[in-house]
C-alpha cells in the first residue's frame, strides 16, 4: 500500500484551483474583466481615421488624435480631432470611475467652453457616427446581469459568449448586449445591441487586433446600424506607446484652444 502523504492533498487544492481559474470554468464576471485588463495601455498615443458611410456607401473620414492611459486599473482618454475643418479643434475627454459611470466631457471651439456629456446624452451619437457616447465605454462588470451563454466563434476561433440585461433606466440605453470574447486572449471580437423592444439594433465588430507591449491593441473596429443601414469604421493608422503626461487627461486641456 502506498503511502499517504499529508501535505499533498493541499497541493492537490491548489492545483485543481488554478486550472479552475485559468481554464473554462470561469464566471461571466471573471472574463469581462480579464478582457479590460488585457485591452488596458499604460499609456500611450494613437492616430485614428473614423468613416462614416451611409446607406448610398457615401463615405465621410475624420482624423483624430487619441492619447489613452491607465491609473490604478481605470482608464482615461482623450480624443482630439484634426480634420476636416468644421471638427478641427474638437476635445474629448472620458475619465473612468471605480464605482459610477464614466465622467465624459466636451469641448466644442465654436461653443468656447467644455460641458458634461449628461446620462441622457450618453445615448447620442457620437461626433454622427454610429457610435453613441455609451458605446465607448468598456462593458462593466459590475453593471447590468451578466450570463454566460454557450461556447460561439467569430472567424473560426473559440469565442466565451456573455448577454448582459439592463433594468429600464439603467445601463447604456439598451435592452441587451451579447458580447463575444476571443477564448485565446480574451479580445472583444464583437457585441450585439438590442433596442428596448428587443430587435437588434447594431452590431460591433473588430476585425483587426494585434498585441503590442503586452497589451491587445483594437487596431479596427466596425459599429453597423442595421436599422439605418450606416456604418462607422475606426481605425488605427499609427500607435506609440510612450508616457502621457496627466494634464492632458484634465477639463483645462481641453479649454487650452493652442494645444492639440
Amino acid at each position: 500500500m502506498k503511502k499517504f502523504v499529508p501535505w499533498l492533498l493541499p497541493v492537490l487544492l491548489l492545483a485543481v484551483f488554478v486550472i479552475s481559474a485559468t481554464g473554462d470554468n470561469l464566471t461571466a464576471k471573471q472574463i469581462i474583466i480579464r478582457s479590460k485588463q488585457a485591452c488596458q495601455t499604460k499609456s500611450s498615443i494613437n492616430e485614428l481615421t473614423m468613416s462614416l458611410i451611409n446607406k448610398r456607401n457615401e463615405k465621410r473620414q475624420i482624423k483624430m488624435l487619441s492619447r489613452g492611459k491607465t491609473v490604478n486599473g481605470l482608464s482615461r482618454t482623450q480624443t482630439t480631432f484634426l480634420y476636416p475643418d468644421e471638427v478641427k479643434g474638437t476635445k474629448f475627454l472620458m475619465v473612468e470611475n471605480a464605482n459610477r459611470e464614466a465622467d465624459m466631457t466636451i469641448f466644442i471651439p465654436d461653443i468656447g467652453h467644455p460641458r458634461t456629456i449628461s446620462s441622457k446624452q450618453r445615448q447620442q451619437s457620437y461626433m454622427g457616427s454610429d457610435f453613441a457616447y455609451g458605446d465607448l465605454e468598456a462593458l462593466d462588470p459590475e453593471k447590468g446581469v451578466h450570463v454566460l451563454q454557450p461556447d460561439g466563434a467569430y472567424n473560426g476561433q473559440p469565442c466565451y459568449v456573455i448577454e448582459t440585461t439592463f433594468k429600464p433606466g439603467t445601463g447604456p440605453g439598451y435592452a441587451k448586449m451579447i458580447d463575444w470574447f476571443r477564448k485565446a486572449d480574451f479580445a472583444p471580437v464583437m457585441t450585439e445591441f438590442y433596442d428596448k423592444d428587443g430587435a437588434l439594433k447594431k452590431v460591433k465588430t473588430i476585425p483587426e487586433i494585434y498585441l503590442q507591449g503586452g497589451v491587445l491593441i483594437l487596431k479596427k473596429m466596425v459599429m453597423q446600424d442595421k436599422q439605418l443601414n450606416h456604418q462607422t469604421i475606426i481605425e488605427i493608422t499609427k500607435s506609440q506607446q510612450r508616457n502621457i503626461e496627466d494634464f492632458y487627461f484634465t477639463v483645462q486641456f481641453l479649454a487650452q484652444t493652442d494645444r492639440l
